[in-house]
C-alpha cells in the first residue's frame, strides 16, 4: 500500500497531472468568462449606438418624405 501512495507512484504523477489540468482548465474558463462579458459589453453598446443611428435615420427619412409630399400639393 506505501508503494501506491509513494510520491514517485504512478498515482501520485497522475493526481499530479490531473490537479494540473484541472487547475489549467479553471484559468482558461475564467478567461473566457472574462472574454464574453467584455464581448457582450461591447456588442451591446454597438447596437445600441446603431439603434439611435437608424431612429435618427428614420426622422430624417420621415422629414424629407414630408416635404416631398408637401412640394407634390403645390403643383
Amino acid at each position: 500500500m506505501d508503494t501506491i501512495l509513494d510520491s514517485n507512484s504512478s498515482l501520485s504523477a497522475a493526481e499530479t497531472a490531473y490537479t494540473a489540468t484541472s487547475s489549467d482548465l479553471s484559468e482558461k474558463l475564467e478567461a473566457l468568462e472574462e472574454r464574453e462579458a467584455l464581448i457582450t459589453t461591447r456588442y451591446t453598446t454597438q447596437f445600441g449606438d446603431m439603434e439611435q443611428e437608424m431612429t435618427q435615420f428614420n426622422s430624417t427619412k420621415t422629414l424629407l418624405e414630408n416635404f416631398i409630399e408637401a412640394w407634390k400639393k403645390q403643383d
